[in-house]
């Protein structure tokens, strides 16, 4: 079965909402994890109190990271780093425009990126 196929079996808007919510985190978590990093270099353990025990937001982060790095292509992370990720809520015609494309590629491109997203993470 080829990928165009198995997709056309999804609703990409019923998936949607599930991947914006992991994209936001995503971002988050790479904040945390650049924190982190930091920390470790300079040698300070903790710089806040910790309300929470461990738990595996490395893991979570590395695996949002992967599928974000791997399994999209350029047109897709740029949409979804666009759309979902930054710190400004940006609409779909300012998008589009920025990236020079096409509406109608905008929204394939959108959906083949949060269809992907969600497959390499193993939410459908």
């Amino acid at each position: 079965m080829n990928q165009l196929s198995f997709f056309t079996y999804i609703d990409e808007k019923e998936i949607r909402p599930f991947v914006i919510e992991e994209l936001k985190k995503y971002k988050v978590l790479r904040v945390r994890f650049q924190n982190q990093q930091e920390r470790i270099e300079v040698g300070a353990d903790i710089l806040f109190p910790e309300l929470r025990k461990r738990d595996i937001h490395e893991l979570k982060y590395r695996q949002l990271h992967r599928a974000f790095e791997h399994a999209l292509d350029q047109e897709e992370q740029r949409i979804l780093e666009m759309k979902y990720m930054s710190a400004t809520e940006l609409n779909d015609d300012y998008i589009y425009t920025v990236l020079g494309m096409k509406r109608g590629k905008f929204y394939r491109k959108r959906k083949s990126g949060i269809l992907n997203f969600a497959t390499a993470l193993e939410m459908i």
